[in-house]
């Protein structure tokens, strides 16, 4: 495939392995242990919540320490940052009227 640029959702070491024809990254990316990035939900409400932007993050009050409780200790934080995004503010046709 030649491009200039790819966009590409799938899981990037597979990506650099499946996708890339230098292989030297891939293989130094096959030492590394992964974590999940993100646990995604997809909910619908029953109203609008208007003081959400299209894209809201809502950091810990010790936002490097809950990402040291993720990336280091590999558990849960106590108190975890979060992202919202609210589609419907730039695509009406993301949720019915009235609604997020």
């Amino acid at each position: 495939l030649t491009a200039d640029v790819v966009v590409c959702a799938a899981d990037l070491p597979w990506a650099y392995r499946n996708l890339l024809p230098d292989k030297v990254p891939a293989e130094s990316m096959s030492k590394l242990k992964y974590t999940s990035s993100a646990i995604m939900f997809y909910w619908a409400v029953d109203r609008q919540y208007l003081q959400l932007e299209t894209h809201n993050m809502f950091l810990a009050q010790d936002f490097k320490g809950s990402f040291d409780e993720i990336f280091q200790k590999h558990q849960l934080p106590e108190e975890p940052s979060f992202y919202v995004n609210v589609p419907s503010r730039i695509d009406p046709s993301a949720a019915p009227s009235g609604h997020d």
